[in-house]
């Protein structure tokens, strides 16, 4: 048994070319699709443009509610809309007036703490509203 390594086969020079000229081809297409989107962008109007993000945020929400449910997961979940900025500032207070003495190690545990504690009590909200009306909660 020979401790040389395998010679590798001698490389065809033309097939390096066409693979470079293939790659450049693909970079320059890829260039000017990018330029086509940005043109077709720019000539919509407001409407049009929301129209079709719209159209286009259904296809990918539909495409990923195919997915879970081929992989077996379940529908994933909306995210929670943010607070406004008169709610944050609302909840900061709350926060302010709980823990006068707590210190932040950075300015977004504060933050997220607010954004908890309003979490927190829309939940109470709507348990105790589906509490009235008589329906189970979990």
């Amino acid at each position: 048994m020979s401790r040389r390594p395998e010679r590798a086969p001698n490389v065809d020079p033309t097939a390096c070319d066409r693979a470079l000229t293939e790659r450049t081809t693909a970079e320059r297409m890829s260039a000017l699709g990018r330029i086509g989107g940005q043109t077709r962008v720019a000539n919509m109007t407001e409407a049009e443009l929301s129209a079709d993000m719209r159209a286009r945020r259904a296809i990918r929400t539909e495409r990923d509610r195919a997915r879970r449910e081929a992989a077996g997961l379940p529908p994933s979940k909306p995210t929670p809309k943010m607070l406004t900025d008169d709610e944050l500032a609302y909840w900061l207070s709350v926060v302010d007036e709980r823990y006068p003495e707590r210190e932040y190690s950075n300015r977004m545990q504060r933050r997220r703490l607010a954004i908890r504690l309003a979490r927190e009590e829309a939940a109470r909200i709507a348990e105790r509203a589906f509490r009235e009306q008589g329906r189970p909660t979990s």
